[in-house]
């Protein structure tokens, strides 16, 4: 079997395991919310309910305190078919749907850093998620 044949399948494998699905925008500056009279981000849509696959990186959080608050920095990696590209520093992924785990929905992601790989079965990408 051809190494393209093999990749394909691991590829096919891989998003087979993505339960999970997801929003990815970008910021893209801020707009005055009418109704309120408050500023709030604005995002561009780059990818409306991707399948993805959360993987936590460590097993606890790097706790810190800001003010008076204690916030908790987790580092996961979420996992995006392949097909999912030009991906940036400050992205955002937002939870849309988990089967397995009713915790993750609504949790705001920021893309921190990426990895690359020539024969790569999925995107991978490592996030911040920021609880507290």
């Amino acid at each position: 079997m051809s190494r393209s044949a093999l990749l394909a399948r691991a590829r096919l494998a891989a998003e087979r395991g993505m339960s999970d699905t997801c929003l990815i925008r970008r910021p893209n500056g801020r707009i005055e919310n009418p109704d309120t009279g408050e500023s709030e981000n604005q995002y561009i849509t780059l990818y409306e309910s991707s399948k993805c696959r959360l993987q936590t990186k460590g097993y606890w959080g790097e706790v810190r305190d800001i003010g008076q608050a204690g916030l908790v920095y987790w580092t996961i990696e979420v996992q995006l078919p392949i097909s999912v590209t030009d991906l940036l520093v400050h992205d955002e992924v937002v939870m849309l749907t988990s089967i397995h785990d009713p915790d993750h929905l609504g949790a705001v992601l920021k893309i921190r850093d990426m990895n690359h790989k020539t024969d790569a079965s999925a995107r991978r990408v490592l996030c911040t998620e920021v609880t507290g």
